[in-house]
């Protein structure tokens, strides 16, 4: 239900932490106009607070300058009711925190030409905002100073977004930052910047070079065993090399890399644009071209999958952690792992160690000790043990009381000391169960013995015979029973993020069938980067039936001249073009390219096509006399 808020509707809380609150909103206008943001709110109590409300309009001053694609976009801010907020371009995507978190879990390295295009974009964004000026052509000198993944954001579209410039450092800022503290995720801070000397943009570009570093890896260049230990790697800028974790790096990628993680500012690159025309020199020379359309082709399964399933209880129990250390974080606004929008956190002020400091400083995201939550893990086992063993004490509390007397009469009441003396009686059909039962006065029986039993039988109390009647297998019924009318037939695929279809029906992950006998029913599935399939369920399928979808891989060619015609495995996939991507099954595929008045007129090529990735063909001219290699 949407609450509103001045112009706009509130649609769902996203992010909450001790500052501020974050929305995705609806802001409508007139004849039905409407357009998605992102709502970030400072808290009542701290919209009393004059520094407080001075840094945050500060930030929205600074960034509304900001003007560029690669820029999350502060479209709005003010004041309602007492509550002072922004409104922020709504971002629908994935951020590289949790794109590399999923990347790690599902163990799939990041393509290396992907990775260099993220931060080639990054990059751009930051170069204009590093050099951006006022009106009167002074710049504004600013630095980001919180260049991290959880600050990256991939569109669903492919578009690379950096957020948060909250604490970042501008000559026009005229609420300085706290003397004495550190701002940012230290884990992801220059050697200056974590020794507290004077920035410039070559510190934003080594942390740059960390994001870069980590995005190959899976791991972070610069953490040690505590964050006192994790700040002085960072400060002499001791990190293992990458190589040791991607042998496949080609030489120029892993120059681009130790260029940005120098410990001296004097040999990385001196700005944004610099590192961004190394990563175009290398992509020419690798004879590379990545676009929005790549990067799609990998995150588009991680945005499927936005609560994706830990592998063991100690990694749920991480998730698990991850979120609440976010979400309850003083000074801190957490946010979803799985997807991000244009608002963002604020970041936590993490003071320096002094002589007046002994508190130990704060790191985002630090994990939680492997012996807490083992301690954690076995008391939420022993407390689930503890309930299942209460709640079985308390149905066998509730059994019928006279079922539990026929159970143990036969136990507790003797048999005759002798036969009774009588004729032959032929045997009974039943089985007898003899159970004591409560009688009145006046049935007391006049003698204390009962006769040819031996046995004394106690006042108000008499025996009573239930009979069970037990059928002869010879007597049993040989009519089958009657066939079901109709039966229920569940459909389930995978992934679960899928899409099912049947009888004009859709459904996520399963559908539910209603079949009658000798009825089929035609159940396909489809996802995309999957190749869709199909199924026949009948009144004699299994209860329940998985449909399971083959993950497609990418194929890049490029082709001189456009006019020549493209074929795959026989198939024509397009002409007219220079550059032609096509979505394929795993194994071996043969690509044919013909031109009748071409220099060449035919040349095939046979390429592997792996599930989820992309495969580069090299391009193929036949307007020369060799096809290029």
């Amino acid at each position: 239900m949407s609450t509103p808020f001045g112009r706009y509707l509130l649609e769902s809380r996203i992010a909450a932490g001790g500052m501020g609150e974050v929305y995705l909103a609806r802001m409508a206008g007139a004849g039905g106009f409407e357009k998605r943001v992102v709502i970030k709110r400072v808290l009542p109590h701290l919209s009393e607070s004059k520094e407080f409300v001075d840094r945050f309009l500060d930030e929205g001053r600074l960034v509304v300058q900001l003007n560029h694609s690669n820029i999350a976009q502060i479209l709005d801010m003010g004041e309602v009711d007492g509550q002072y907020f922004m409104a922020i371009e709504y971002v629908d995507g994935l951020d590289l925190r949790s794109m590399i978190r999923q990347l790690r879990e599902r163990k799939t390295p990041c393509p290396v030409e992907v990775a260099l295009h993220v931060i080639g974009e990054v990059a751009k964004g930051l170069h204009y905002a590093h050099t951006r000026t006022n009106e009167s052509g002074k710049s504004l000198g600013i630095i980001h100073r919180d260049v991290s993944p959880s600050n990256v954001v991939i569109s669903r579209s492919g578009e690379v977004k950096l957020l948060d410039f909250g604490i970042a450092m501008a000559h026009e800022r005229r609420v300085e930052s706290v003397s004495g503290a550190l701002h940012g995720k230290f884990v992801y801070m220059s050697p200056e910047q974590a020794a507290g000397r004077p920035l410039d943009p070559r510190s934003d570009l080594f942390s740059l070079g960390v994001v870069l570093y980590e995005l190959l890896a899976g791991v972070r260049p610069f953490e040690g065993e505590s964050d006192l230990r994790t700040l002085e790697l960072i400060r002499e800028a001791k990190h293992k090399p990458i190589t040791a974790y991607r042998s496949d790096l080609p030489a120029a990628v892993v120059d681009i890399v130790e260029r940005l993680l120098d410990p001296v500012p004097d040999r990385r690159c001196r700005s944004g644009d610099e590192l961004h025309r190394a990563i175009l020199g290398y992509f020419l020379e690798a004879r590379v071209v990545v676009s929005h359309g790549d990067l799609t082709a990998l995150t588009r399964p991680l945005l499927a999958s936005k609560t994706p399933v830990p592998l063991t209880l100690d990694d749920a129990l991480n998730h698990q952690f991850d979120a609440l250390l976010g979400a309850g974080s003083p000074g801190r606004v957490g946010s979803s792992p799985a997807t991000r929008v244009g608002a963002v956190p604020e970041t936590v002020d993490i003071v320096r160690p002094t002589t007046a400091t002994t508190g130990r400083t704060l790191e985002a995201d630090a994990p939680v000790p492997r012996s807490s939550r083992n301690r954690i893990l076995i008391a939420s086992v022993l407390l689930l043990v503890t309930v299942l063993v209460a709640m079985n004490l308390t149905m066998l509390s509730k059994l019928d009381e006279r079922d539990r007397e026929s159970y143990v009469a036969p136990a507790i009441l003797p048999l005759p000391a002798s036969p009774v003396p009588g004729p032959a009686q032929a045997p009974m059909p039943t089985d007898s169960v003899v159970r004591p039962s409560v009688v009145g006065p006046e049935t007391t029986p006049a003698s204390p013995e009962t006769p040819g039993t031996g046995l004394s039988a106690r006042p108000f109390e008499s025996t009573e015979t239930r009979s069970v009647e037990r059928r002869s297998p010879d007597v049993a019924s040989t009519t089958p029973p009657p066939e079901p009318e109709h039966r229920n037939v569940t459909v389930e695929v995978e992934p679960k993020e899928a899409t099912l279809s049947a009888r004009g029906k859709t459904e996520k992950a399963s559908i539910r069938l209603k079949l009658k006998p000798g009825e089929a029913v035609e159940v396909s599935a489809s996802l995309d980067g999957y190749a869709s399939a199909s199924t026949k369920v009948t009144f004699s399928s299994k209860s329940t039936v998985t449909l399971r979808l083959e993950q497609l891989g990418n194929m890049q060619v490029g082709v001189f001249p456009a006019r020549a015609t493209v074929s795959v495995d026989g198939k024509r996939i397009g002409s007219g073009n220079n550059k032609y991507t096509a979505s394929l099954k795993p194994g071996d595929h043969e690509l044919v390219v013909e031109c009748s008045d071409c220099i060449r007129t035919r040349h095939g090529a046979t390429f592997t096509i792996k599930a989820g990735e992309t495969t580069r063909v090299s391009t193929i001219n036949l307007t020369e006399a060799s096809p290029t290699q």
